[in-house]
C-alpha cells in the first residue's frame, strides 16, 4: 500500500516530501510522489531524489489528484494545507476539495511546518468528543501507527454538552476506548487527559505544550458555517 506524497511548485513541496517519508515509515507503508499539472504546462516541482523519483500527471490538477488519491493502492495522501503562507485561509482550493470528497486519512502540512528533524513523527495527539466519529479516529490511529511506537495522547475536552455524565450513555464507547488504548498502544504508549472550556483552543495548546509533533483529526467533510472549529 502507498502514501501517496502530492507534490507543486511552492517551498512546501520539501515539507511534504519529509512528512510523507515519515508517516509511511510509521504505517509501513510505500511513498509515491506526484505532480499534477495542465496539459502543455511546464511547472518546476521540487526535486525528488534517486529513491523517490516524482511521478508528472497531466491534466486538471484538483480532479487528477482527487482520481489518485482514491485508488485502491494508496492508504493515505500527504499535501500542503495551502500554497500561500499568507494566505489567511486554513486551506487552499485542494485541500479543501480533498477534506470534504475522499474519506481517506490525509496528512496535512502547513507553511513552515516544524517537522521532526529525522522526520519520525513519535507523539500524536487524537482529540475526542465521546462521539462515534472521533472514537472511530482514535482507533484508526491505533490500528495505523500503535505498531510502530506512537505515543498517543488522546485528549477529550468537556464542555456544557459533554459533561461527565455521558459516561453511563451507551451510545458513547469512551469507557471502551480506554481500554483499547491500553491494549493496543504497541511499541508505543497510550495515554488519557481531560480539559474543560472550548475545544479548539485546549486542542491548540496541548499541541504546542505536550511535544506533540501530528494531530489526529475527525470531522463531518462539511464546511458549512458552524462546522469544523476545531479543524
Amino acid at each position: 500500500m502507498q502514501a501517496l506524497a502530492l507534490i507543486d511548485d511552492t517551498a512546501t513541496a520539501t515539507s511534504v516530501l519529509r512528512a510523507a517519508r515519515g508517516i509511511a515509515a510509521l504505517a509501513g507503508l510505500t511513498v509515491v510522489a506526484i505532480h499534477a499539472q495542465e496539459e502543455g504546462q511546464q511547472t518546476a516541482p521540487v526535486e525528488t531524489t534517486e529513491d523517490l523519483p516524482l511521478h508528472v500527471i497531466d491534466g486538471h490538477p484538483e480532479r487528477v489528484l482527487l482520481e489518485a488519491v482514491e485508488s485502491p493502492h494508496v492508504r493515505l495522501a500527504v499535501l500542503g494545507s495551502r500554497t500561500n503562507p499568507e494566505d489567511t485561509r486554513p486551506t487552499g482550493h485542494l485541500a479543501e476539495l480533498l477534506l470534504s470528497s475522499t474519506l481517506k486519512p490525509l496528512l496535512l502540512v502547513g507553511p513552515g511546518c516544524h517537522l521532526p528533524a529525522d522526520n519520525r513523527f513519535r507523539h500524536a495527539l487524537v482529540p475526542l468528543d465521546g462521539s462515534p466519529s472521533a472514537t472511530l479516529a482514535a482507533r484508526e490511529t491505533l490500528r495505523l501507527f500503535g505498531q510502530g511506537g506512537l505515543d498517543v495522547l488522546a485528549l477529550h475536552v468537556f464542555d456544557e454538552r459533554t459533561v461527565p455524565s455521558f459516561f453511563d450513555q451507551p451510545q458513547h464507547e469512551f469507557p471502551r476506548l480506554v481500554d483499547e488504548l491500553a491494549r493496543q498502544g504497541g511499541d508505543g504508549t497510550s495515554r488519557i487527559a481531560f480539559g474543560s472550556g472550548s475545544a479548539a483552543p485546549a486542542v491548540v495548546a496541548a499541541a504546542n505544550t505536550a511535544g506533540i509533533d501530528l494531530v489526529v483529526l475527525s470531522w463531518s467533510r462539511r464546511l458549512r458555517p458552524g462546522h469544523g472549529h476545531v479543524i
